[in-house]
């Protein structure tokens, strides 16, 4: 497969990916505005806001950066992937901590 094919490939698969994404966003953001209240809404908009903070202070270029250098040297991925371990595990634990805010 060329290269053009490859790339044409990898970017259908992303935007199939994110139209998708956002289907379900959509559908889930109308769900629950049915389902709750006004003050329950906002609650659960200031956690998902809390945890969209969270996420990026975690982040701070790392992903750009492990993809950049991995698409440049295929052999450091493993490296990166184990490198890469401690921030998901912060990311997954600020996520966790902000729906616990949201449920209380």
């Amino acid at each position: 497969m060329s290269r053009v094919q490859t790339i044409f490939k990898s970017m259908s698969w992303l935007l199939a990916s994110n139209i998708v994404g956002f289907i379900c966003r959509f559908i889930w953001t109308i769900l629950i505005a049915r389902y709750l209240q006004v003050s329950e809404y906002g609650i659960l908009g200031f956690a998902t806001y809390l945890s969209g903070i969270l996420a990026f202070s975690t982040d701070w270029g790392i992903t750009t950066y492990i993809v950049r250098h991995v698409s440049t040297d295929r052999s450091v991925a493993g490296i990166q992937y184990k490198h890469s371990m401690p921030k998901l595990y912060c990311t997954v634990q600020f996520r966790l901590l902000s729906n616990g805010i949201m449920m209380n």
